[in-house]
């Protein structure tokens, strides 16, 4: 069945901040002062799947009080991963979109840049383009597959037209139900565990290569 859909994660895969920080959310962490706290926020809860949700909100309330504009003034240009912009660039026959636990203020950017159809991300509270420290929409970072079903059928389409491009074994739920799997290896992961290559389709270092795969 011919792909009609292509979804990706955002932070390692469509985009790197390398070792300065591995996410969005740690990149308005340095940006707001609270990188330390987040940092411990993070060891706290991140393999503690049942309290996701409080360190989202937790971590949410840290940014109360930051400027929408002071954003792109610390970030002037998005870190794509390699061949991102260059095979989003082309024209292509099947809609794209974003599922990712990253922050909305970072996915509207990249959707915008890369003309994507349609992101779904956490999203952040604002007022008067300044963030109120509330997190009013969040992408569960270990069942994204809930997220990425209700995309499929509101889009009138089967689980069997979709590839899904990732970096994480938080994404595998999503893999397993996906036709077509890509593990894209070169963001914030250069050597994968052979446990989550083993689910890959394919396994990329450059999305170059995808025009051989999906063109």
């Amino acid at each position: 069945m011919r792909i009609k859909l292509l979804i990706c994660d955002q932070d390692g895969t469509l985009i790197s901040f390398g070792k300065d920080y591995g996410s969005s959310w740690e990149a308005l962490s340095i940006i707001c002062g609270v990188h330390d706290e987040y940092k411990e926020l993070l060891n706290q809860f991140y393999d503690k799947k049942d309290k996701e949700g409080k360190w989202a909100e937790t971590t949410a309330r840290m940014f109360k009080g930051m400027r929408i504009e002071d954003i792109p003034r610390a970030i002037p240009s998005i870190p794509y991963c390699r061949g991102v912009k260059e095979f989003f660039s082309k024209k292509r026959n099947f809609e794209t979109g974003i599922i990712s636990s990253g922050i909305d203020i970072i996915a509207e950017r990249v959707a915008r840049e890369l003309n994507f159809d349609f992101f779904e991300c956490c999203k952040l509270e604002r007022k008067e383009r300044v963030l109120t420290g509330k997190l009013v929409k969040r992408i569960p970072l270990w069942n994204k597959e809930k997220v990425l079903k209700r995309v499929v059928k509101e889009r009138g389409l089967d689980l069997e037209q979709v590839c899904y491009i990732w970096d994480n074994d938080n994404d595998l739920e999503c893999i397993k139900s996906a036709s077509i799997g890509i593990l894209y290896e070169g963001g914030n992961h250069i050597n994968h565990p052979e446990y989550l290559r083993e689910y890959a389709d394919y396994t990329i270092h450059d999305f170059k290569e995808l025009e051989k795969i999906l063109m």
